[in-house]
C-alpha cells in the first residue's frame, strides 16, 4: 500500500477552450502487488540456501552439546572419586575406633599407656575431619552436576559407576579413525552441513545473472488517476503488466565469489582430515593408558591384599600389646592408600574407557 501528496508550483497549461490544465494538488493512494514469474531457479536457491544455513546451525548446536557431555561426565567421575574416597576413610575409621575400644580396655586395666591411646585417638579424628571435608568436596561436585544437567540431585544421590564397551582392539580402532571410519562425532555432520551450505551458496551465485520475469499490478484512485493527468476528480485507476530484469554482466562479481566459495570447500575438506588426525592421535593415547591401568591394577590387587595382611598382623599385635599404636598406625595408613590408590586406577581406567568410547562417537 502507498500514498502520496504534492503540491506542484508549475503544471502545464492548455489555450483556453481546449480543457483543463492538471490540479496543482495531487493525491494518490494504491495498492501494488508483484509476482515473479521465472528467475532462473533463484528463488529455489535461496530456498536451499536458507535450509543449508539451518542445518549448519543444529549442527553447531550438537557440537556444542557434545562439548557440555564431556564436562558432565569430568564432574561426575569427580564425584565418584570422592565417594570412593569417603566409604575408604569410613572403612579406616571404624577400625580405628575398633582398635580404640580395645586400647581403651587396656589402659583401664593398666596395660597399656594413657598417651598410645591418645595418639590413636587423634588419629581417628583427624580422619574424620578428612571425611568431613571429602563430604564438602563432593557436594560441591554434585552442586556442579546439578547446574550442568539442569536436574536437581539431592546429596545423598547414589550415582551409578558407567560400564563402557570400548572396541576390543582399541589400537586398530584408534587407526582407523585417522580415516573417520567409526567416527560418529557430531562435527562431522557440522563439516557436511558446512560443505552443502558453500555448494549452494556456489550455486546460488551462478544464478546471478539470469533474467527475472514478473508480474505486477497497480490499483488505486488518484487526483489525476495515473497517466490522465487532465483529470482533475479522484478517480480510480488500474495498472497491469510485465516487468524483465536482467544483468547480463556483473563485471567478474560471480566468478570471484565462486571463487572464494571454492577455496572455503577446501579449507573445510582440510579441516575435517586434520580433525580425523589429531582424533585418531587423542585414541592412541586412551588405548595406552587403558591398557597400562589394566596392567596396574592386577598388581595393585596383589598389593591389596599384601597390605591387608600386613595390617591385621599389626591389629594383632597391637591388641596383643606387643607394637605401639604408630607402628599400627603405619601399616593401617599404608593399606589404606593402597585400596584408595587402587580404586584411583579402577576409576580412571573406567574414565578413559568412558574417553574412548565418547571420543570415538556417541554411539559406539
Amino acid at each position: 500500500l502507498t500514498g502520496q501528496a504534492a503540491y506542484h508550483s508549475n503544471v502545464p497549461s492548455l489555450p483556453a477552450g481546449l480543457g483543463a490544465s492538471p490540479p496543482q494538488d495531487q493525491y494518490v493512494v494504491a495498492l501494488d502487488a508483484d509476482q515473479r514469474i521465472w528467475d532462473g531457479g533463484r528463488t529455489a536457491g535461496e530456498k536451499a540456501v536458507e535450509e543449508a544455513s539451518r542445518d549448519l546451525d543444529v549442527a553447531a548446536v550438537d557440537v556444542d552439546a557434545y562439548d557440555w557431555r564431556q564436562q558432565v561426565e569430568a564432574v561426575y567421575f569427580g564425584v565418584l572419586a570422592k565417594n570412593a574416597e569417603i566409604d575408604l576413610l569410613k572403612t579406616l575409621v571404624e577400625d580405628l575406633e575398633a582398635q580404640l575400644s580395645v586400647l581403651d580396655a587396656r589402659v583401664d586395666a593398666g596395660v597399656a599407656l594413657a598417651g598410645d591411646q591418645a595418639s590413636l585417638a587423634a588419629e581417628a579424628e583427624g580422619q574424620r575431619q578428612r571425611i568431613v571435608e571429602a563430604e564438602g568436596e563432593r557436594r560441591a561436585a554434585l552442586a556442579q552436576l546439578s547446574t550442568l544437567s539442569g536436574q536437581v540431585i539431592p546429596d545423598d544421590a547414589v550415582l551409578a559407576t558407567p560400564d563402557p564397551q570400548p572396541p576390543a582392539d582399541l589400537v586398530a580402532a584408534a587407526t582407523a579413525a585417522a580415516t573417520g571410519e567409526g567416527v560418529d562425532r557430531p562435527e562431522i555432520e557440522q563439516a557436511k552441513a558446512t560443505r552443502q551450505l558453500l555448494q549452494e551458496q556456489m550455486h546460488l551465485v551462478g544464478l546471478a545473472t539470469k533474467p527475472t520475469v514478473s508480474a505486477f499490478a497497480q490499483g488505486g484512485i488518484g487526483r489525476p488517476a495515473d497517466q490522465d493527468f487532465f483529470e482533475t476528480d479522484p478517480t480510480p485507476y488500474v495498472v497491469l503488466g510485465l516487468r524483465v530484469r536482467w544483468k547480463p554482466l556483473d563485471w567478474g562479481v560471480s566468478e570471484r565469489e565462486q571463487e572464494i566459495r571454492d577455496l572455503q570447500l577446501g579449507i573445510n575438506g582440510s579441516r575435517l582430515d586434520t580433525f580425523f588426525t589429531s582424533l585418531s592421535a587423542s585414541l592412541r593415547r586412551l588405548a595406552e593408558r587403558i591398557e597400562s591401568s589394566r596392567a596396574v591394577l592386577a598388581s595393585d590387587d596383589r598389593i591389596v591384599e599384601l597390605r591387608r595382611q600386613s595390617s591385621e598382623q599389626a591389629a594383632a599385635q597391637l591388641r596383643a600389646g606387643v607394637i605401639t599404636p604408630s607402628a599400627y598406625l603405619l601399616e593401617r595408613n599404608a593399606e589404606h592408600r593402597a585400596r584408595l590408590t587402587r580404586e584411583q586406577h579402577h576409576l580412571s581406567l573406567i574414565r578413559d574407557s568412558v574417553d574412548f568410547v565418547t571420543t570415538l562417537g556417541a554411539s559406539s
